[in-house]
């Protein structure tokens, strides 16, 4: 019983470190999208 405990307590904080990584990965991406998006608007202006 203490060895399945500590599987899912591992497993768990498994999930909250990617958890941790996937959301500053995502925010990074959008941003990059933004920014390049921007820069296309005023080409499209003129």
């Amino acid at each position: 019983m203490k060895t399945v405990q500590n599987t899912l307590v591992q497993e768990v904080s498994d999930l909250k470190g990617v958890k941790s990584l996937i959301i500053p990965i995502l925010v990074a991406v959008i941003t990059a999208g933004l920014t390049l998006f921007a820069r296309f608007i005023p080409n499209f202006l003129r």
